[in-house]
């Protein structure tokens, strides 16, 4: 994953690897991962967090490290603020792939979670390139600050995607990654 980072992002909005590690020993369900024979085809990080943290992201008063560093467990039910701190795809190896597959997974990972008594009540994402805010745009964010968004499952409901969308067949389902099959034009 950091290497995919590496290829999207700036330096300023990528994370070390032990920052990255300690955020998964809080919480492993905070990374939701695509593969293709053992290929990171891409992934889409979503971060439980605190009313500061989630405040210092309004007013882009927190960096990354720190958003990482205060990622909360999952250890109580109830209802949960996340960071969607990235949306990443290998538009090199996979130029065909679209954000609709990992906003999919997100649907899928929000109904597992509330299954468990884990609500969530507001997801926001800072958009740190034109193709990330019209994503963010896409499915249903809202610009609540310059360049900040944020996504109400309280008010528009846990559903990014039209109902008719169809995703490919999962052939392997490893803790939080799925395995797909991709068709050249599928998308």
């Amino acid at each position: 994953m950091l290497d995919l980072d590496k290829k999207v992002y700036n330096s300023e909005y990528q994370v070390n690897k032990e920052t990255t590690l300690h955020r998964l020993d809080i919480n492993p369900l905070t990374d939701l991962t695509v593969v293709n024979n053992d290929d990171l085809v891409g992934y889409l990080t979503v971060c439980p967090v605190d009313d500061d943290t989630y405040k210092g992201i309004i007013e882009h008063s927190v960096t990354e490290e720190e958003i990482e560093q205060h990622t909360l467990p999952y250890d109580k039910r109830g209802f949960y603020n996340l960071y969607l701190s990235s949306i990443v795809i290998d538009k090199e190896k996979y130029p065909y792939y679209s954000g609709k597959y990992l906003f999919a997974f997100l649907e899928k990972h929000l109904h597992k979670l509330r299954k468990q008594g884990f609500f969530v009540n507001k997801i926001l994402a800072f958009a740190v390139s034109i193709a990330g805010r019209k994503t963010l745009i896409r499915f249903g964010f809202k610009e609540i600050k310059n360049n900040v968004f944020e996504f109400s499952c309280i008010k528009q409901g846990i559903y990014f995607i039209k109902r008719n969308f169809k995703l490919p067949k999962v052939i392997s389902t490893i803790l939080n990654e799925q395995k797909f099959i991709f068709k050249r034009g599928f998308v």
